[in-house]
């Protein structure tokens, strides 16, 4: 099963159904199938041979799709490269990879220019849009290939895509997905969402991100529904797509859909379309839920999942408000269990961490034998998320394994405690972690983003976790800062807050 099938599926059901809008371009399924094949025939003349890794470093666009089914449709492995990186980034990445060749938008030009040097292994540069005179072209590339399809034999087993771990601490790993891997995550996720020929799902989340790509695009294209790829978050210019291209499903993250939520004349909008509103990396406040709600009159569901084990578990409509902090429950085609240390089941209210598998877990990690050992010791993937299972069989994150604090010998959980400094009124924002303490080992200390406008003291911000929290898990110091430091992927870079505490310890 080559994961590309399901463009010339598609292209036999649905040759002129729309499969793809990108800034009012549209293609339909049977011109996207016939470019796959011409780019994939290009890249085989051109050296490119099955297992050869591809790198793309492109935004939300067509191109990015047609070259990742034309990389896959040949058997070569597709390494998406997160756009915002640096130089020395792109060059780690395409390097540990081994990658033959590298496509990229002509925004990043000068950026590729300029680091090129360092790239290792890469032989061949293919620009989108002319830029550099002696640059392969893309759409050179493209003309030059046969538009018949190409005939490399690939396995469910074969690797399909390595995509790097964002990595809130040291290197990005690569993790391994196969076209099983794809295919049974794109069954999961219609299992559970019920993508259709007829649904329009706008693509804002990063394609060279697996929820971008494997949560959405994928699953949707799966389905034979359409992609509306926007490159830059806008809310009112998403409620315009919304309205202009009968959008029936998108997966936001949450502080997107808050600020949806809050333009004043919603309403006035009068979208109808919208009937499947995904969430996800937290919970969304319970108001901001009923509000979107009322007004698209869709469901509002949360997807909780990672770049090495795909979909994992969904939140649906019916329980995202009494259930509002947990992720739901496992997806159909995931085994999940939580273990404690000695790899036994933990009882009910009991954190341990979430081990799972099934076919869409990846086999590894790239080049990282001890890695993919250690991560897959007794046959399930151990995810390093701590959580635990309410009565009811509901799942709730208590913290990632690595940023668990130890105070006193209790453990403390740092998502617990910035749930609650989230529940302040004047608190936009919050991140915790460990810091050396004389007397407990370990003390927990708080990053503080304050709503516009508001103040509040240290003190009284340890106060309020008193009020919520038992005394070995309230903060012992405070620091108030403008923003959280964020990757890519709006994850808190926790390594980076361990780095500002230092530079704030007195000499």
């Amino acid at each position: 099963m080559n994961i590309a099938r399901i463009v010339s599926k598609n292209a036999q059901r649905f040759p002129q159904k729309v499969a793809i809008v990108d800034e009012g371009q549209r293609s339909n399924y049977q011109e996207l199938d016939r470019r796959v094949n011409q780019l994939g025939n290009a890249l085989l003349a051109r050296g490119i041979e099955k297992g050869d890794k591809i790198g793309l470093f492109l935004p939300n666009c067509k191109e990015f799709l047609e070259s990742f089914f034309a990389v896959t449709r040949i058997g070569a492995v597709v390494v998406p490269i997160n756009f915002r990186l640096i130089g020395k980034e792109i060059s780690y990445v395409l390097n540990d990879a081994e990658a033959k060749a590298l496509i990229f938008s002509r925004n990043f030009q000068e950026l590729i220019w300029k680091t090129k040097e360092n790239f290792h292994t890469v032989k061949t540069l293919i620009e989108v849009a002319r830029g550099k005179s002696s640059l392969l072209h893309y759409e050179d590339l493209v003309s030059a290939g046969s538009d018949s399809e190409p005939t490399v034999g690939v396995e469910m087993d074969d690797i399909a895509l390595i995509m790097y771990t964002s990595g809130t601490t040291g290197f990005p790993k690569g993790a391994m997905l196969s076209h099983g891997n794809l295919f049974w995550n794109s069954v999961n996720v219609n299992s559970h969402h019920g993508f259709r020929p007829e649904d329009v799902s706008l693509i804002l989340l990063p394609l060279f991100h697996t929820a971008g790509l494997n949560f959405q695009t994928i699953p949707v294209l799966q389905a034979g529904g359409s992609v509306v790829l926007l490159q830059e978050y806008d809310a009112r210019r998403i409620l315009s797509l919304f309205k202009q291209e009968k959008v029936s499903s998108t997966f936001l993250l949450p502080y997107m859909w808050k600020e949806i939520s809050e333009i004043p004349d919603l309403e006035s909008w009068d979208i109808f379309s919208l009937r499947l509103m995904i969430s996800g990396s937290s919970p969304t406040p319970i108001p901001v839920i009923q509000r979107l709600g009322k007004v698209f009159k869709g469901e509002y569901v949360l997807n909780f999942g990672m770049t090495e084990a795909g979909l994992n578990c969904v939140l649906d409509s019916r329980d995202i408000v009494r259930k509002n902090l947990s992720i739901g429950k496992p997806t159909m085609f995931v085994e999940m269990r939580i273990i404690d240390e000695q790899g036994k089941d933990v009882a009910i209210d009991e954190v341990g961490e979430i081990v799972l598998r099934g076919p869409t877990v990846t086999p590894g990690y790239f080049k990282l034998g001890k890695a993919t050992e250690e991560a897959k010791k007794g046959g399930w993937f151990h995810s390093g998320d701590l959580a635990k299972f309410d009565r009811e069989g509901f799942i709730f994150i208590a913290d990632r394994k690595k940023d668990m604090i130890k105070s006193g010998g209790e453990n403390v959980y740092s998502r617990e405690v910035e749930s609650v400094l989230e529940s302040h009124p004047k608190i936009s924002e919050a991140a915790v972690i460990g810091v050396p303490d004389e007397k407990w080992d370990e003390a927990v200390k708080a990053f503080i983003v304050l709503k516009a406008g508001e103040q509040l003291t240290s003190e009284e911000v340890i106060a309020y976790c008193k009020e919520h929290l038992a005394g070995f898990k309230k903060p012992k110091h405070v620091q108030f800062v403008s923003a959280l430091p964020r990757n890519a992927v709006n994850r808190v870079m926790k390594g980076d807050l361990r780095k500002m505490n230092k530079e704030n310890e007195p000499s």
